[in-house]
């Protein structure tokens, strides 16, 4: 993180005023998008489709009523900046259908899916992740006929007691 200070003086010929600004720039941060998304909760339905690039420069937690869903279509530029995470909570969904998610700079941290949230991913690829999909006790997932490539960890389930709902196709 680089640091700068900026001071502002203004003087107009009775009173003079000055203010400071300290501004932190992460050089992690995914650059040259259009679309950029910082750290956000999603309460209600919300969709983000076709668009040209996305840059996630925080994290993103799916936190809303039972039913609340995050569904990414048709973005086949998505750049995930350091240590970012996906969280879905109970109640409710994220789904990735025909998109394309990797790192910009390092790995980020990936998708994680607590007790009680689902994830389905269609026609998709997850990239860079340090583990793409981590399911915690029991948070279901559907993943068909998509791709998983330069993670740390594809999908880990952590303990659960009963068989997992989980399920990859393809």
């Amino acid at each position: 993180t680089t640091t700068t200070v900026y001071t502002v003086t203004v003087n107009d010929g009775c009173n003079t005023a000055t203010a400071t600004a300290t501004v932190n720039i992460n050089p992690n941060c995914c650059m040259g998008c259009s679309n950029t998304i910082y750290t956000t909760t999603y309460t209600t339905t919300t969709t983000f489709s076709s668009l040209p690039c996305l840059a996630i420069n925080g994290n993103l937690t799916v936190n809303g009523p039972p039913g609340t869903t995050l569904t990414i279509i048709d973005c086949l530029n998505i750049s995930m900046s350091p240590d970012v995470t996906i969280t879905v909570n109970a109640g409710c969904t994220l789904n990735i259908i025909k998109s394309r998610f990797k790192a910009c700079n390092e790995m980020w941290d990936g998708i994680i899916l607590n007790p009680g949230s689902f994830c389905f991913i269609d026609r998709s690829w997850i990239e860079d992740a340090t583990t793409a999909v981590t399911s915690e006790g029991g948070a279901k997932y559907t993943i068909k006929n998509s791709c998983f490539n330069r993670n740390g960890v594809g999908i880990q389930v952590q303990p659960f007691t009963g068989v997992h709902p989980g399920t990859v196709i393809g």
